[in-house]
């Protein structure tokens, strides 16, 4: 089951990345010009984010049925986003990375 559920969880993070790369192309370029261009591109991409964001959230809610709530049983299924955004906050910290302005960005070049 838990292999299952990070299966899911590493698929969604690529269909994300996927996404965020191909807008990134559409605000530079024209979407005519793109290589490969599914046919719901953009549509597909967003409603699958939303639905991952509704299984996500919808985790555990027999939590909430009863007369009292279960908070351990709550916490439990959302550890695993609190330990990523924490180890990203890390990163941002460390690191000290900011966000680019897309009027920055150079599309041009393949490589840096």
């Amino acid at each position: 089951m838990n292999a299952i559920i990070l299966t899911a969880v590493l698929y969604a993070g690529n269909s994300g990345m996927y996404t965020s790369t191909r807008i990134l192309w559409d605000l530079a370029y024209d979407i005519r010009e793109l290589p490969n261009r599914a046919k719901w591109f953009l549509l597909g991409q967003l409603l699958l984010l939303f639905l991952c964001i509704f299984i996500i959230s919808g985790q555990n809610f027999q939590a909430f049925m009863g007369g009292v709530i279960d908070w351990n049983s709550v916490v439990i299924p959302y550890v695993g986003l609190l330990l990523f955004l924490i180890v990203w906050l890390v990163y941002k910290v460390e690191h000290k990375s900011k966000l680019i302005p897309l009027k920055d960005c150079d599309f041009e070049n393949k490589y840096p």
